[in-house]
């Protein structure tokens, strides 16, 4: 019986009886013959534009090439499958043509059942060759791209551990210079021979250490909620003029501190009071006072502008300044952790490199951009390109809605149905963790608190309503529903139930209700 798929093959063979029968045996176990050769040289000239499977080639072949000499000129281009026919034994030539890695040798005279095995042998070594060739060169790839992977990762963690060593040192001075500064001032505030100009004065020192302090300790706070994603902004009226206001009255204080007489400008789009765009307002002030305050430290001379458009429902904040500038190769390198800027040597630039890092976090979290252009020992402006949130938009959409207590197919329920909303949330496991974010002062417009039994159910929501007075729907089972709705008014206010299990029309006729979806 032929085979389906035949495999082709190249004959080079100087006797023409022998061509006859190989090609009269080979067809007829399913083989296709495509070119008979009498010579190596004319098989070789040809070669290139043949397409084959398997090359037949007679060890002694007459002409200039032998079928040796004729193999090994054609592996120095290409290596294919070869089966050498020999009449002879002789080792020497056997031995050579061994060196070539052949599929097989067929020892004229042959029967055509010696024929039939020796090809079948042949290509399925063939294949088997092939298939390793093609998984050595996937392995060779595999480590080549692995060991540049860890060669990456090796410099990524040795850069990390310079970076906390440095963050480390950093934080230790930033740390010990206002703590030794307080402990300082306090003891000679308790001499009484100090006047109480200088007593006012001291305090005023006292004062200055510890909102540093409360500022490295808030943010290194922001950075790691952040970084945990327990850190959710909240939509809100951002009114920008009141935001700068506030950040002029700092930085211009910051200015006086560092005896900088720098000249301080905001300047203003909108100059009514009223005046507002949909987002974020302590992250906005966040963002804008790390990048002004950045501004103050590193200008010398000359000015720090605060400005502010509005283009394509996007406000842009702009702070330039006329400082040390930034050189091209560490502009990437600025919102890194624990990253500082030392191009002068001999200057020491107080902070523990966090306050970048946390704006460009902090940016991220309300879709934000931040655009650095910077001329080294010219100056630099920091651009940010906040998208306002529109008044009609629905302003949940900012994991403002928490998922309380649910079990994992409760948990896959609730969030492919809220993912065809394209509202977005954050599950916790239960309501503790819930509370504790709570407390660490990050609010949320609604929560859906799945109740797995009367009493545990009844504590969560209590101690959830201790602490916040947003919407609460109940996801209960039939027999639960008597025991909570029958509680005090105060335990139930706002308060609203779905029974389980849940139906799609139930939940999106409350939820659209409630303005969540």
């Amino acid at each position: 019986m032929k085979k389906t798929i035949k495999n082709k093959i190249v004959l080079v063979e100087d006797s023409i009886t022998i061509c006859r029968d190989l090609k009269a045996n080979l067809s007829e176990f399913g083989y296709d013959v495509i070119a008979v050769f009498h010579d190596g040289e004319s098989f070789l000239q040809t070669e290139s534009s043949l397409h084959y499977d398997l090359l037949i080639m007679d060890i002694y072949l007459a002409g200039k090439l032998n079928g040796v000499e004729t193999v090994e000129n054609l592996f120095q281009n290409k290596i294919v499958p070869v089966l050498f026919l020999t009449g002879t034994t002789e080792e020497k030539i056997i031995e050579r043509a061994k060196l070539l890695n052949p599929m097989g040798y067929l020892l004229k005279p042959y029967t055509p059942a010696q024929l039939k095995i020796t090809f079948e042998m042949a290509i399925q070594k063939w294949k088997i060759d092939d298939e390793l060739r093609i998984y050595k060169e996937h392995l060779e790839e595999t480590i080549v791209e692995r060991t540049k992977e860890l060669f990456l990762a090796k410099e990524k963690a040795e850069k990390s551990e310079q970076l906390k060593t440095a963050f480390i040192h950093n934080m230790s001075h930033e740390i010990r210079t206002p703590l030794n500064a307080i402990i300082g001032f306090t003891e000679l505030l308790i001499n009484p021979k100090i006047n109480e100009e200088k007593k006012i004065e001291f305090v005023n020192y006292i004062q200055n250490s510890t909102a540093s302090l409360l500022t490295l300790v808030d943010n290194v706070w922001q950075l790691s909620h952040i970084q945990i994603g327990e850190f959710i902004p909240v939509i809100t009226k951002c009114y920008i003029n009141q935001i700068l206001d506030e950040i002029e009255i700092e930085i211009k204080k910051q200015a006086y501190q560092e005896n900088k007489n720098l000249s301080i400008n905001i300047l203003k789009f909108n100059s009514k009071p009223d005046f507002h765009f949909f987002s974020d307002p302590t992250i906005i002030k966040k963002i804008i006072a790390n990048i002004a305050n950045n501004a103050v430290k590193y200008t010398y001379k000359g000015s720090v502008i605060i400005e502010y458009k509005v283009l394509d429902n996007k406000a842009i904040v702009s702070v330039k300044d006329t400082g040390i500038g930034i050189e091209k190769n560490n502009i990437t390198n600025i919102f890194e952790l624990f990253y500082k800027i030392d191009t002068e040597k001999n200057k020491l630039y107080r902070g523990a490199g966090l306050g970048l890092a946390l704006a460009k976090s902090l940016a991220d979290a309300i879709s934000a951009r931040i655009i650095v252009d910077s001329e080294f020992g010219i100056g630099s402006t920091f651009s940010i390109e906040i998208p306002s949130v529109k008044p009609t938009d629905n302003l949940h959409h900012l994991n403002s809605l928490a998922l309380v207590n649910n079990s994992d197919s409760q948990k896959e329920f609730l969030e492919n149905f809220l993912a065809d909303y394209h509202t977005k949330f954050k599950f916790f496991s239960n309501a503790n963790e819930f509370c504790s974010i709570i407390k660490n002062g990050i609010s949320f417009t609604h929560c859906i608190l799945n109740v797995l039994n009367k009493e545990d159910g009844k504590n969560a929501l209590s101690h959830i309503k201790k602490l916040t007075h947003i919407p609460i729907i109940l996801l209960l089972p039939y027999e639960f529903f008597d025991f909570f709705s029958s509680q005090k008014n105060e335990d139930v206010e706002n308060t609203y139930f779905l029974i389980k299990p849940i139906e799609k029309i139930q939940m999106t006729k409350l939820l659209k209700q409630l303005q969540i979806i």
